[in-house]
């Protein structure tokens, strides 16, 4: 979880708002994982400019670039002044 956290900076807070997790192949022992994350799309609150939804999309992948997890998710974004 920390790796995922950490790949996706965010400026002021985020409150999750749904997540789907997937696992398409078992994490082995002595896996070295990384998190490469993007953000697939951002909604704007049109009542609230300062808020919007975030998409991201987050793959765990081992040292041989094989993917251990992935994590889609919606975040309410808190957007500095």
């Amino acid at each position: 979880m920390r790796l995922i956290v950490e790949s996706v900076p965010f400026s002021a807070g985020i409150i999750g708002a749904g997540v789907d997790v997937t696992w398409p192949t078992p994490t082995r022992p002595g896996d070295i994982l990384h998190v490469e994350s993007k953000i697939t799309d951002i909604k704007i609150s049109e009542s609230k400019p300062s808020q919007g939804i975030v998409f991201t999309e987050s793959r765990t992948l081992n040292q041989k670039g094989e993917v251990r997890q992935i994590t889609r998710t919606k975040l309410l974004n808190f957007f500095k002044a």
